[in-house]
């Protein structure tokens, strides 16, 4: 935590027009766990009537994984974070 708050501190300095984007995939990976690789087909989906994160498992080779596919359920996240992802 003490590293992530000192690369966003960093970042927010940054003249780089990629800053801003570095950090809010670093957030949302924080906030999701997902792979980076997951995140070209993740979407946002409405599973009874609360929000959650379909998400094709990048690990769903040799059985590796449950299933090809996973939900996670942002409903505990608020606006602010589900906007951000």
């Amino acid at each position: 935590t003490r590293d992530r708050d000192r690369l966003f501190e960093w970042l927010s300095k940054s003249d780089n027009p990629w800053a801003p984007v570095v950090e809010s995939f670093i957030r949302v990976g924080t906030l999701t766990g997902l792979r980076p690789s997951e995140w070209r087909t993740a979407v946002i989906a409405d599973i009874d009537g609360k929000p959650h994160l379909a998400i094709k498992n990048a690990k769903f080779t040799n059985g590796r994984a449950n299933g090809p596919f996973r939900h996670q359920d942002l409903s505990d996240l608020d606006a602010a974070d589900i906007a951000l992802i």
